[in-house]
């Protein structure tokens, strides 16, 4: 089971799910936010990596590209030392892991579920952003585009 939880922060510094997002970020060349991303009970993301969302979420969908295209990939965060890997092992498994100045998040799950799960979140997460930040539409649908293949 893949769990997905998108958060931005607001300007008085909250964190808001970002369905229930209803203003634009603080800083649009900075969006700051958070994910959570639980794979199969192993919480590998936390909020507490927070981190600029926006960029993040285009960083994974170049990964969803590039797992679909090579069997791995991997993406550092855009400004902390937080690496994601995703590695395919065996018919239709990934390996999941997040590595981060030395502890280390680890777990597998179905390959298609986890790319149906990315992608579904992924797309909510830039359309809101399209709709809260229309200046970046362009840079949005390139990193939808990448991300549903």
């Amino acid at each position: 089971m893949i769990e997905i939880r998108t958060y931005l922060e607001t300007s008085d510094e909250r964190l808001v799910e970002i369905g229930s997002a209803t203003e634009a970020p603080p800083d649009e060349n900075y969006v700051e936010g958070a994910l959570e991303l639980t794979v199969n009970g192993v919480r590998i993301i936390d909020v507490a990596m927070g981190d600029y969302i926006d960029q993040l979420w285009s960083y994974i969908s170049d990964m969803v590209s590039d797992l679909l295209a090579t069997g791995s990939a991997d993406t550092r965060f855009p400004e902390t030392p937080t690496t994601l890997s995703f590695q395919r092992q065996g018919h239709n498994r990934v390996l999941v892991t997040l590595e981060k100045r030395g502890e280390r998040r680890v777990a597998s799950a179905a390959e298609d579920e986890l790319v149906d799960a990315l992608r579904t979140h992924g797309a909510e997460f830039f359309a809101v952003m399209t709709r809260l930040l229309p200046q970046a539409q362009k840079s949005h649908e390139a990193a939808l585009s990448r991300l549903l293949g």
